[in-house]
Order: structure tokens, then sequence, then C-alpha cells
């Protein structure tokens, strides 16, 4: 580890010269490459630039001077065609005369147009444009003199021998031959025009794609110099380098040492270079540093993972006590309410025995009474005892629930009819309401479970309401997603105060908890009944918007095969 390589002490950039950064090599390079692509993008810029002109002059002046003139051509022999047959076909004298009229409107029309197009491009052919007007003006002169001399004949089918020498003498001074071999000079000398042209437009395309090869092929040899010359300049000292880091990674720092000491020299990767070594020296420090750390740390591991499993045993040992504990509560909860519930069960059968029959003798009203007394005292104390227990398996969550679908009709009025003799004892209304399309859907549930849920919202009403005109509503509506079924118990009784809402499924809370309070319970129906709804996947709440007494509300959700 005796190797020590430093190109250059610490410092910045300055200590570089100038000319030999890579930086500086870069910027000449790419300076001779731009100045030759520039100059042979020039070249090929001009001579595109003539391409392109020329085509322009081919374009807007040949071709339209040689169509002009060969529209002069086909206008003067549909005149010569038409005055023939007007003249010596006798019929539909008519349409020959408008025929000649439009004819000599498109001579003189493309005659017009040649000599504009002449004036602007072809000066020196100013000649042959008043050669073919002169003989033009004759030529038609010569139309209109047949048309005349046709029509001051008389209107006849054949015409008479002096006619039609009268006619020919006038039809040879009519022929267009002159007319044509002018304009057929004419159109000779523009076709000549036309490919000289064309040749210039194919030499200057040639010159122009002669340039663009030459400057692909001179910016190839130059980019190809250039790439091999900082191939070798770069990419060599570079490849050492990695090759260093390479050798640091798996540890081999002798031959980093050489790889390193390959690439020092006066520029930005002498510098890169000097700082690898640096690193590969406060590696190997480090590393012996960390070696000795991790022995130590390894140490200290050791002896927290033997604390750790020692905790790990007392854990265990405390976890297993707690089971038994818990074994045991559920064991002593369940035998208690046994124990409560045994000597209740006769007591409550004899009391009732002595309420319905006579058999065990009469009793006198104050005996009745104190009958009645002993029955709801042992009834309520059965309620407890039940509440006390159904509080604890939601507690622990080993409330048993067998759900299956039910229907909603059904189930609603199976709970009106176990709770009518309640509501008919204090002449209260007891409603069912079943909104479309919920009575004709089914809900999951356990319906003794849902039952006493109903029967203990139902009980809790049946205490608020007033003694006359008192009236409880079961209801029963689709949600608006159709997935769960509402369910709401209200009556028209005193309510609950706002403040007292948040509270009220809470355990062993109580609406009225004065020592005069007028009703009985433990407080735990509403918590049951939470319970119950949310081992269902449902909520109950109550409704705070509703104003005529007490509304309180839960979901079922409705059977279907997802949840079967």
């Amino acid at each position: 580890m005796g190797h020590q390589i430093l190109a250059y002490p610490d410092g910045d950039d300055s200590k570089i010269p100038f000319q030999s950064r890579i930086g500086t090599k870069l910027i000449v390079g790419f300076l001779i490459i731009a100045t030759i692509t520039g100059s042979v993008g020039y070249l090929s810029l001009y001579y595109s630039q003539t391409v392109a002109d020329k085509f322009h002059e081919l374009v807007l002046q040949s071709l339209p001077t040689m169509e002009s003139l060969k529209e002069i051509k086909v206008a003067a022999l549909h005149i010569e065609t038409a005055t023939n047959e007007y003249v010596f076909i006798p019929r539909n004298g008519n349409n020959y005369l408008q025929e000649i009229n439009e004819q000599k409107s498109n001579f003189n029309n493309n005659l017009n147009k040649y000599e504009s197009l002449v004036d602007k491009y072809f000066p020196d052919e100013k000649g042959t444009v008043d050669a073919i007007r002169n003989i033009g003006v004759q030529f038609i002169s010569n139309a209109d003199k047949l048309v005349k001399l046709k029509q001051t004949m008389p209107s006849s089918d054949t015409l008479t021998p002096t006619m039609i020498q009268q006619l020919q003498s006038i039809k040879n001074e009519f022929e267009p031959d002159e007319l044509f071999k002018v304009v057929d000079g004419a159109i000779s000398k523009d076709r000549s025009e036309i490919v000289n042209r064309a040749s210039t437009v194919n030499t200057a395309i040639s010159n122009s794609s002669l340039v663009t090869i030459f400057s692909i092929i001179i910016s190839v040899i130059v980019a190809i110099c250039f790439g091999l010359y900082f191939s070798r300049y770069i990419s060599n000292p570079i490849s050492n380098l990695k090759d260093a880091a390479a050798k640091i990674g798996v540890g081999d720092y002798v031959a980093a040492c050489k790889f390193i000491s390959k690439t020092q020299r006066g520029d930005e990767i002498g510098k890169l270079s000097s700082g690898i070594e640096r690193m590969r020296q406060n590696i190997e420090s480090m590393k012996k540093n960390l070696d000795k750390l991790v022995e130590q740390r390894t140490k200290e591991v050791e002896t927290k993972n033997a604390e750790l499993l020692e905790r790990e045993k007392d854990l265990e040992k405390v976890n297993q006590e707690l089971v038994t504990n818990e074994r045991a509560k559920e064991e002593f909860i369940s035998m208690v309410s046994h124990e409560l519930k045994t000597p209740l069960t006769p007591l409550k059968m004899y009391v009732e025995m002595f309420l319905k029959t006579s058999g065990l003798g009469g009793l006198n009203e104050k005996q009745l009474k104190a009958m009645k007394m002993i029955h709801s005292s042992v009834s309520k104390l059965e309620l407890l005892i039940n509440d006390i227990f159904d509080v604890y398996k939601l507690d622990i969550g080993r409330l048993k629930l067998n759900k299956r679908p039910i229907e909603v009709t059904s189930l609603v009025q199976e709970n009106i009819s176990e709770l009518e003799p309640i509501t008919k004892d204090k002449q209260i209304q007891l409603n069912p309401k079943i909104i479309p399309p919920a009575d004709t859907v089914n809900v999951l549930c356990d319906s003794k479970r849902i039952e006493q849920v109903i029967s203990n919202l139902v009980k809790n009403s049946v205490d608020f309401v007033p003694e006359k005109g008192g009236k409880i509503t079961i209801r029963a509506e689709a949600d608006e997603s159709h997935q769960n079924v509402i369910f709401t118990v209200e009556d028209n009784g005193i309510g609950i105060p706002l403040e007292k809402m948040d509270n009220l499924f809470k355990t062993f809370y109580q609406v009225d908890t004065t020592l005069a309070r007028k009703h009985g319970g433990t407080g735990l129906g509403l918590v049951i009944c939470k319970g119950i709804i949310e081992s269902h996947g449902g909520k109950i709440w109550i409704d705070r918007n509703y104003t005529h007494g007490t509304s309180i509300k839960f979901t079922l959700p409705i059977a279907s095969s997802d949840n079967l």
C-alpha cells in the first residue's frame, strides 16, 4: 500500500494551463468542423438558389409564352374552319358566326398575352410579335370579307358559279399558312429556350448534388479523424480510471495504483486521477477502521441477541399467563352467568304460575302486586345478565352470528308480532313501513340478533313516548347504492338532547342520570345494538335532523352472490 500518486496539489482548475484543457481542444475541433461544414453548406445553398431561379424562369417565362403561341394557332385554325363552313356550307349560319366571334376573341386575347410576356421577358422578340399581329390582322380581315360577301349574297341552298368564283378569290388570300409559319417559328424558338433553361437547371442540380456529396464526405472524414483523436486522448485514460475504480471496488488497491499511474498528465483527467488516488487512500484507511468497528459491533450484537432471547422467553411466559387468565376470565363469566340464571329460572317460573293460574292458591290484590314486582325485577335481572354476557363476548370478539338471507318484509313483520303485546298494553301504535324496492330484497343477517336490536330500540321508545297517542314506526328502505337496507325505528317521544347524542352508544351511558330517573336500564342496550350491527358490516346512528322525537337508523347489507 505504499503507492501514492499526486499529479497536482490540492487546488482549483486555474492551475491547469488553458491550452492543455480538454475543453479548449474540443472547442478548436468543433470550430474546424463547423467551418468546413458551413463553407460546404453555403456552396450547396448557392447552387440550390441557382436551381430555384432557373426553374422559376422556366415556369414563369418560357412555358406561358409557348402556351400562348399554341393557343393563337388553335384559335386561327378554328376561325378558318368555322369561316369555310359558314361560307361554303349554307346551313346553321348563326352557330358558325358565334364560333367565329368567340375564336376571334380568343385569338386577340392570347396575342395580347403573348405580347405582354415578350415585352416583360423577351424584348428581343418584339419583331416576331409585330409580324404575328400584322399577319393575324390581315387573316381576320379576310375572314370578315368572306363573311360579309356571304351575307350580301341571296339566301339559297346552292351557290352559283359566279358566287363561288368571288368567294374563292377572297379565300385564296384567307389561307393562314403564313400566320402558322411565323407562329411555328416563334414556338420553335421558345422550345429551344426551354431546352436551354432545362439544361441549365439540370446542370445546377448536378452541381448541387456534387457539393452535397462532397460536404458529406468531408464532414465524415473530419468527424472520424476528430473522433479517433479524442478516443485516444480521452477514452483510453478514462478506461484506465474505470479499471482502477473497479479494482478499488473489490479491494485490490495495488492493481488500482497501476492503472492510476497510466493517467498522469497536465489536464482535467490528470486532476481526476489524483482525486481518485486520494479517494483510494481514504477508502483503504476507512476499510481498516470499518473492520475494527464491525468486529466491535458484532460482539455487541451477540450480547444484545442473547438479551433478546431471554426477553422473548419472558414475553412468551407472560403471554401464556395472559391466555390462561383470559380463558379463566371467560370461564368465570360463563359460570357466573349460569349460576345467576339458575336460581332465577325457577323463581320466574313460580311467579308466572302464581300470576297466570290458581293452582297454588288465590292471591289478593296486595299479593298480586307484589308478584308482579317480583316478576318485573326477575326479568330485569335476567336481561341484565344477558346484556353483560353479550357485551363481554363483543369485547373479546366471540359473538357468534348465524347469517343467512332473509326477506326484509318477513324480518319486520316477525318483530312487529313479537312486540305488539308490549305496545298494546300501553296503547301505543306500532306501525311497519317498508318502502319499495326494499319489500322485494333479502338482507344477509342473523335474524335472532337483529330481532334483539329492533326489540331494544322499540322498548327504549316505549319508555319515552306519551301515554296517550304514542306512535312507533319501523321503516325499511334501500339506500342510494342499492347495496344496503336502512332500517329506522322512530317515535314521537320526548327525544334526546343534542349534547347527549355523542355519548349515546357508550357503555353504561344513561341519558337521565338523576337519582329520581323514571326509567330503568343498564346503559348496555345501545352498546350491544352497535356491536351486533357492526359485526354484520353495517353501521348505526341517531338521526340528528329528526325533530318529532327520537329516530335511530342502522344498515344491513343486501344479500348477493358476492357476500353469500
